[in-house]
């Protein structure tokens, strides 16, 4: 549990750290980039699990993922 919290806390010094210094120079720490891997593994996760849900436990939620209209709702 301690691992997240400390990566949720390095999300939000990141955060303030970006608002500084400007988007490109944040990129250029090692902190940065390891919470925004930390964040963009977060939402891949969340997206995965959303994905499997959809289709193993309710195929009939409608999730605004896809871009062709043939998985619109009759």
């Amino acid at each position: 549990g301690n691992f997240t919290i400390t990566q949720f806390t390095n999300l939000s010094d990141t955060i303030s750290l970006c608002n500084k210094k400007g988007i490109k120079e944040c990129f250029k720490y090692d902190s940065v980039k390891n919470s925004f891997k930390f964040l963009v593994v977060i939402i891949s996760i969340t997206i995965s699990i959303l994905i499997i849900y959809k289709f193993v436990f309710n195929p009939k939620i409608y999730i605004p993922i896809y871009s062709d209209t043939n998985n619109l709702p009759e």
